[in-house]
């Protein structure tokens, strides 16, 4: 049975649900969760400030290269053939977008450490949604990361990470403005760095392979011109965020009903993070009370404000 679209549910359905619901919640749930909602990652005043608080910690012109990812120095990386010198963050665990493999197992990244320009463009975004992960000894993952390859109409936003030039570099991504995106890195001297809202403009041309291809352009801080091929996008996952496109629609909402009821098509899907996403009040299962949520919360936007991002995965 489907559910019900936006019809009036019965307030005694619900109540019954919901109680149904808390009366099965385990004593202590797993809290999952970032501590950034999807409102507010969305809402253009609160980047702004989080950025200009991040920009103050690690400031243009500084080298990200203490040993300790909130430190920065004025003495630039001489030699990388050792990371003795150099900043790191744990990587997190990634898993593929839809496109290339629906949900498919979360990769091995889990457990590991981001260097340099990765790290630092890491260290941004888990602190922008809100990731606890252990900054020192990485004994603890510091959230869930959907990794995208660059597809053409893919609508790029604050906060996403952005892996260039064939992936040897990586960039955080602090505005988006029609064809024109900026952004902070490290490292692009292979100095370790640190660079802010270094402005670019987006253009896109066919490649040998028949594909759309996007590039950043832009002229550098010694005047050269650069045009850096975009490979692919990493985001953080979002609670609610079923098919893993990076948006939540109706789909995901009727997605929910399906896993709750029992007929949700689970062949050659990686159920441990789909239930991860569907588990809207972090209980630790998903039932009517996750759908309620999501039946409630939607209105088109592409996220629910309420929600946040989902941190780890627990079996």
């Amino acid at each position: 049975m489907k559910h019900i679209r936006k019809a009036k549910i019965s307030a005694v359905l619900i109540a019954a649900a919901i109680a149904a619901g808390a009366a099965t919640m385990p004593a202590s749930a797993k809290y999952n969760l970032s501590t950034t909602t999807q409102g507010t990652a969305f809402m253009p005043a609160a980047q702004t400030y989080w950025k200009y608080g991040e920009m103050n910690k690690f400031r243009a012109g500084f080298y990200w290269n203490c040993g300790l990812p909130e430190q920065c120095s004025w003495r630039p990386c001489e030699d990388h053939s050792t990371t003795s010198m150099c900043n790191s963050y744990p990587a997190g665990i990634e898993v593929r977008d839809k496109y290339e493999s629906y949900w498919s197992y979360p990769s091995h990244m889990k457990g590991q450490k981001y260097w340099q320009c990765a790290g630092f463009a890491r260290m941004l975004a888990s602190d922008f949604f809100g990731f606890n992960g252990d900054k020192i000894d990485n004994t603890q993952d510091d959230g869930v990361w959907m990794n995208i390859p660059y597809k053409n109409g893919f609508q790029f936003r604050f906060g996403d990470q952005l892996r260039v030039i064939n992936s040897s570099h990586v960039i955080f991504v602090t505005g988006v403005n029609g064809n024109t995106l900026t952004f902070a890195d490290c490292n692009a001297d292979n100095h370790c760095r640190i660079r802010w809202d270094v402005s670019a403009t987006i253009t896109k041309s066919y490649g040998s392979d028949g594909q759309i291809h996007a590039y950043l352009k832009f002229r550098d801080e010694n005047g050269q011109n650069q045009r850096w091929s975009i490979d692919s996008i990493q985001r953080p996952v979002m609670a609610g965020d079923i098919d893993g496109d990076c948006r939540i629609t109706m789909t995901d909402v009727d997605s929910i009903w399906a896993i709750y009821a029992g007929y949700f098509d689970t062949n050659g899907k990686d159920m441990t993070i789909i239930r991860e996403a569907a588990d809207l009040n972090n209980d630790n299962q998903v039932t009517f009370a996750d759908y309620y949520i999501a039946y409630t919360q939607y209105d088109g936007s592409g996220y629910f404000s309420g929600q946040r991002f989902i941190t780890c995965l627990t079996d």
